[in-house]
Parts: structure tokens; sequence; C-alpha cells
């Protein structure tokens, strides 16, 4: 009967151990990508790309990349010469206030106190008005779209959690990011969002 109860002690403590772990080191996402297209009048992006997402039970853990098979794109079908900005917000829970904080990523800051996030080198910050503008041949200018399927050019690489920074003192909080697309057709036509897309969404 004591070895009995010694047993079923022993199986308690190692699940209770292997939830512990799995609330320091493993990082659940609820969000999976899929094409949308992005359209103002005769402007037209497709957004592509798609993110590790909960199947099976399945778990995202610090340093293991969050974007699979391939890095999340953006394709020019526009038959208008246009301009490209994007914004990017990173939002999560304050361990104190248990309020939301919101910043917005300018390749440094808050965000990378969690995680590594790659751009791609023809995204240019912008300090004044807090956007990445897409540089096509060093331009702001990207050409119109001359065949059927358009030109494809990506924005993001990699993004993962660093598993340094993430423990349990944030388990249980929310990291989203928030891309916000917007586009215009000539240097003195105002800006026009052409769609939105959040990224990922994680809770420890």
């Amino acid at each position: 009967m004591i070895k009995r109860i010694t047993i079923f002690i022993l199986v308690i403590a190692v699940l209770a151990l292997s939830l512990l772990m799995q609330g320091t080191f493993a990082w659940f996402t609820d969000v999976a990508l899929s094409n949308q297209t992005y359209q103002i009048g005769a402007i037209t992006y497709v957004f592509s790309g798609s993110l590790a997402t909960v199947q099976d039970n399945q778990i995202v853990v610090p340093g293991q990349p969050l974007i699979t098979n391939t890095n999340l794109f953006l394709t020019n079908q526009s038959n208008i010469d246009t301009n490209l900005r994007l914004q990017i917000r990173f939002t999560y829970t304050d361990q104190i206030t248990h309020l939301p904080v919101e910043t917005i990523y300018n390749g440094t800051g808050q965000l990378n106190n969690f995680m590594d996030l790659s751009m791609v080198t023809n995204w240019v910050y912008d300090v004044t008005d807090q956007c990445w503008h897409y540089k096509y041949n060093n331009a702001d200018n990207i050409p119109a779209s001359t065949t059927v399927d358009g030109y494809a050019f990506a924005i993001i690489t990699n993004i993962t959690f660093d598993g340094a920074a993430i423990d349990n003192t944030l388990s249980g909080s929310i990291f989203k990011l928030k891309l916000i697309f917007q586009a215009k057709q000539a240097n003195y036509v105002t800006w026009q969002t052409i769609g939105t897309q959040d990224i990922v969404a994680l809770a420890g």
C-alpha cells in the first residue's frame, strides 16, 4: 500500500514538473495565415505566408521559427506605380499592471526584449511616420505589375521567441504583432490603409 502511494506521488510530481516546464518553455500560436488580397482602386497587393499552429497538441518553443515553409510575402499586382509602407505594432500584457502595452516596432526597443524579428533589408524605417517603407531599387516608387502573377517580395524572414527572456513570470501573457499596410499612387496622394494582418498571437 505504501509502495503504491509512493508511486502515485512520484507520478503526480512528474506531471507537475512537466506542466511547469511547459509553462516555462512552451509557447502556443493560435493564428494561421492564408493568402489575402488587399485592394483599393487600381492598387492590389496579395499577402501570403504561414505560421506554426496548434495542431495535435503541437507546441512552439523559444528558438523555434514561427514562420513556416517560407517568408511572409507581398505580391504587387497593381496596374499603376505605387508607394508602400508598413507599420508593425507589438502588444503584450504588463505583468505588474496587467494592462496591455502597445509599442511600434522600429528595429529596436521593447519587442526585442522578447523575440527576434528579421526584416528584409529593402524595408527602411522612417522615424517621422513610424513606418517601414519598401524601397524598389533604392527608390520609393514601385513599378506597376508587368506579369499576371505580379512581383513578389519578402517582408519578414524570421520570428522566434527569446528563450532567455521568456520564463514563468510571463506565463499567461499574450503577445501580438499587427502588420498595417498602407499604399498610395504618387507623392502627393494621401496614404490609405489597404490591409492589416495579425500575424501572431501567442500565450504561455
